[in-house]
C-alpha cells in the first residue's frame, strides 16, 4: 500500500513534470544542433529522438490535463460537501482548539480568582493596618494572571485559521492560473 501523502505525491509529479519538459527542451536543442551533420544512422536516430520528444511532450500534456482535472475535481467535491469539509478542517484543528479553550479557561479562572480573593482579603485575616496592601497585592497578583492570559487568547484568536489548507488553496489556484 503506497502511504505518501498528497503533498509527496504533488511534490512527485510536478518534478516529474519539470523534468519530463527538461527532456524535450534538451532534446529539441539536440536536434537542431546536429541536423547538420548527421548520415543515414544519424537521420535515423534523429528520427527516433523526434518521435521520443513527441511522445515525451504528449505524455506531459496528459500528465497536466489530469493534474489539472484532479484538482478541479477535489474543488468540485469541497464546493458540494462544504460541511464536510469543515468537519474535516476542525478534526485537524482540534488540538489548537483545545490549547485555546485550556487559555479561556486560565483566562476566567484568574479573573474570578482576582475578585474573590481581593474581596475576600479586604474582609478577613488581614490586621486592620495592612488589609489595604495585602488586598492591592493579591489583586494585582491575579489581574497580571488575566492579562497574561488575555494576551495568549488574543494570539491565538488572531492567527489565520487552517494556515495548510488556506495555503494550498492559494497554491492551487495559482497553478490552475498558469494554463490560461
Amino acid at each position: 500500500m503506497d502511504s505518501r501523502s498528497a503533498e509527496q505525491i504533488e511534490e512527485s509529479t510536478e518534478k516529474l513534470l519539470h523534468d519530463l519538459k527538461a527532456v524535450v527542451r534538451d532534446g529539441e536543442e539536440l536536434l537542431k544542433a546536429g541536423a547538420k551533420d548527421l548520415g543515414e544512422k544519424g537521420m535515423a536516430a534523429r528520427d527516433r529522438l523526434a518521435a521520443a520528444l513527441q511522445t515525451a511532450r504528449e505524455t506531459g500534456r496528459k500528465l497536466e490535463e489530469q493534474a489539472v482535472a484532479g484538482v478541479k475535481a477535489a474543488e468540485r467535491l469541497i464546493r458540494q460537501h462544504p460541511y464536510e469539509s469543515l468537519v474535516v478542517e476542525l478534526q485537524q484543528e482540534r488540538g489548537r482548539l483545545f490549547e485555546l479553550l485550556a487559555w479561556v479557561v486560565a483566562l476566567l479562572f484568574f479573573s474570578v480568582m482576582a475578585t474573590l480573593l481581593a474581596t475576600a482579603i479586604i474582609i478577613f485575616l488581614i490586621p486592620e493596618d495592612y488589609r489595604l496592601y495585602a488586598a492591592a497585592g493579591f489583586t494585582l497578583f491575579y489581574l497580571a494572571g488575566a492579562l497574561w492570559s488575555a494576551f495568549i487568547v488574543h494570539r491565538f484568536l488572531t492567527r489565520v485559521p487552517f494556515p495548510e489548507t488556506v495555503a494550498q488553496v492559494k497554491k492551487d489556484r495559482a497553478w490552475l492560473e498558469s494554463f490560461k
